[in-house]
């Protein structure tokens, strides 16, 4: 019992008093991974298939602001970018004592799923683009997180 209150505790501050003050809730940066590039659009074929990749300059955190939430992010060329002013729908999908998960859906393009631990301050981010010129799926970690 004590610890569904807790769990319930953790899920209200994120749900409903966060995104009153407007927060950031974790920040991440120099996540690294690996990718699958499909062959197809401009990836010619024998050139597909699982490669090392990471964003070494790259930082993304999680914002709530007015009940809302954004995922905020430096890519490779520096820019930072709001996924929602991207026209992304951005929703929780879960949570425990410890983690987040939030999707980030971009129409026709791409979907993101982002695991925030708060224990071990680690990112755990699935990627996958379709319907564009480079269609691939990716699995990264990011451990250099503040929250």
């Amino acid at each position: 019992m004590r610890k569904s209150a807790l769990f319930l505790a953790v899920i209200s501050i994120y749900i409903f008093i966060l995104p009153a003050f407007g927060k950031t809730i974790f920040t991440c940066e120099g996540p690294s991974g690996y990718a699958y590039y499909v062959e197809g659009g401009i990836v010619p074929k024998g050139k597909g298939g699982w490669v090392t990749d990471q964003i070494s300059k790259g930082k993304i955190s999680l914002i709530s602001n007015d009940e809302d939430i954004d995922v905020l992010f430096l890519d490779a060329t520096g820019s930072l970018q709001s996924s929602k002013d991207s026209g992304a729908l951005i929703s929780y999908v879960g949570a425990s004592e410890s983690m987040i998960s939030v999707m980030v859906l971009y129409p026709s393009q791409l979907v993101e799923v982002y695991t925030y631990d708060f224990e071990n301050k680690a990112l755990y981010w699935m990627q996958q683009k379709y319907g564009a010129p480079v269609n691939k799926l990716g699995a990264y970690v990011a451990k250099k997180c503040q929250h």
